[in-house]
């Protein structure tokens, strides 16, 4: 019984985690699309050629933040399925 609430807080944890993750990764795709690559954005440049775009627009910390949330949500999500069917197993025998 006590590994089964260990299992439940850390399961509780990681849909924390995934929640936060989920709103920063809107965030971060808000925040490129509106300051970085938005058409508002690069009409404002006076020397944006067509099929480029300006060295700021890179948004490194965001993307860097959305890579690693999805590998954690794919993570996360992984390891609540197995639970989940480790439960529905033990539940259905």
């Amino acid at each position: 019984m006590e590994r089964q609430k260990l299992l439940n807080l850390i399961t509780l944890i990681m849909v924390i985690i995934t929640i936060v993750l989920l709103a920063g990764s809107y965030l971060a795709l808000h925040d490129i699309f509106r300051d970085y690559v938005s058409p508002r954005a690069l009409q404002e440049q006076t020397n944006f050629e067509l099929g480029t775009l300006p060295e700021w627009t890179e948004c490194r910390l965001e993307w860097r933040f959305l890579v690693i949330g999805f590998w954690l949500i794919l993570l996360f999500q992984s390891i609540f399925l197995s639970q989940f069917a480790w439960y529905a197993k033990k539940y259905t025998d």
